[in-house]
């Protein structure tokens, strides 16, 4: 629908749901069952209104993308989601995110870019523990890799 992409699916069949990780209470629960911050927004369809938590509004605001609900079924696909909208959005991750990633990320040989990333991010993660979030500067990486 004009170039937006989305899911439809019921309150009863959403994955956290179902698995009792986050209850039922209302529509609004959706809020809670995603796994980014950023995709914790919902539009109603019959009452055609758009529902975003405070989380969703505040990585917009600060482009840093973290984690709503870590449990989900499938760690490493969320962990390339990550890399993916981190380096085509220009977003920082927070540091509970980046430790997710260099956990569950699989490598399947990857060159330039996404591999001069995740090196970043472990660096970084090494460092400072005080930092809140992450954005390798990667420019300058590429060229000594």
């Amino acid at each position: 629908m004009d170039g937006w992409l989305f899911d439809i699916w019921s309150l009863e069949s959403t994955w956290a749901i179902k698995k009792g990780l986050v209850p039922s209470t209302g529509f609004d629960a959706l809020l809670s069952t995603t796994f980014f911050d950023l995709d914790s927004a919902v539009f109603h369809l019959s009452e055609r209104v758009l529902y975003c938590s405070s989380m969703h509004q505040e990585a917009l605001e600060k482009r840093t993308l973290g984690i709503n609900l870590r449990e989900n079924p499938n760690p490493e696909s969320m962990a390339c989601r990550a890399v993916n909208l981190a380096l085509e959005n220009d977003f920082a991750l927070t540091r509970e995110l980046a430790e997710f990633v260099v956990d569950n990320y699989r490598s399947h040989g990857e060159q330039g870019i996404v591999r001069s990333y995740l090196l970043a991010l472990e660096e970084m993660l090494r460092g400072d523990a005080g930092i809140k979030s992450l954005k390798p500067r990667l420019q300058s990486r590429l060229w000594s890799d």
